[in-house]
């Protein structure tokens, strides 16, 4: 998915309150007459698989790089026009082009953390790097942003693993995030943390995560899609669980955990997210099949 295609989909997220991208891509393969086979856009595979240079130059693509201010420059003016004994740091970059405004002054949110609070603000620029302003922001606004790239963030390790899991290319994905996910620069490095470690096999969230596919498989979400179905069929009602993926959100933000569960019952297996919000876990998927079965591909399509 290109940057502009992630922004876009920011702006549908923050406007529609929609949950992912696979829930819309699902609805328009089904609303399809006859959808032409689809394979899983398998980005943590292609940056797996980029040499060096070849890396180096993704990250040089991004068609928005003008509008992306030096951190430091927007630190600097945090720290010049605003009384604070804070430590500064950078939130989200690019931050116009996310709420649509790519030709306008350029603009960035910057945190300012003391031991007790966080706060943030809106730093302006204009389009040739000179200071403008600095104006506060409420929270919420950063953890839409925020909510979103955790959101797309297993989504797209999700789209690799139901292609193929051998190997499970977690170094490509920490890559792909420095690409597609660059503007959230407050929980990147968290992100990435993620990509990059298998996560402890808790019993306690593994109890949820059986739960949450036990009441997922019997949900008329799967029952209605033949192929979901069937994988759910085959695994029965007490598959083997693992966790793959975890990202337990950032201090001070909304603690949505985004995990990714391997679900396997003898040689069949599969993967699924699942969130937990205050305890309480949710496993959805747009359509469900056996790793290496690319029917269900349709239903991940990228906007």
């Amino acid at each position: 998915m290109s940057r502009g295609q992630i922004l876009s989909l920011a702006l549908f997220v923050h406007f529609t309150g929609a949950c992912c991208a696979g829930a819309v891509a699902a609805e328009a393969s089904r609303n399809a007459a006859s959808p032409a086979p689809q394979a899983y856009v398998r980005f943590c595979s292609r940056y797996q698989s980029m040499s060096p240079s070849q890396y180096l130059a993704a990250r040089q693509s991004d068609s928005d790089l003008d509008n992306l201010l030096p951190d430091s420059e927007v630190v600097a003016a945090v720290k010049a026009h605003v009384s604070t004994r804070a430590t500064i740091s950078v939130a989200l970059r690019q931050y116009n082009s996310m709420s649509g405004d790519r030709a306008g002054p350029k603009t960035a949110i910057a945190k300012m953390q003391t031991p007790g609070d966080s706060r943030y603000v809106v730093v302006t620029f204009t389009r040739d790097n000179h200071y403008i302003r600095t104006t506060p922001v409420a929270v919420d606004v950063v953890d839409r942003y925020y909510q979103f790239a955790r959101q797309m963030a297993p989504f797209m390790l999700l789209n690799d693993l139901l292609a193929s899991d051998v190997p499970i290319p977690r170094l490509g994905c920490s890559r792909a995030a420095d690409v597609q996910l660059r503007a959230v620069a407050g929980i990147l490095p968290e992100i990435k943390r993620a990509f990059m470690s298998t996560p402890d096999q808790d019993p306690a969230t593994l109890a949820l995560a059986l739960a949450a596919y036990r009441q997922f498989s019997s949900s008329s979400e799967a029952r209605s899609n033949s192929l979901t179905r069937q994988t759910t069929e085959r695994l029965g009602s007490s598959p083997d669980a693992s966790l793959v993926y975890r990202d337990t959100g950032a201090e001070g933000h909304r603690r949505i955990e985004y995990v990714v569960v391997r679900l396997s019952k003898g040689h069949v297996r599969t993967y699924a997210m699942m969130t937990v919000d205050g305890g309480k876990p949710r496993m959805s998927s747009p359509g469900l099949c056996e790793v290496g079965d690319t029917r269900c591909a349709n239903d991940y399509q990228w906007p």
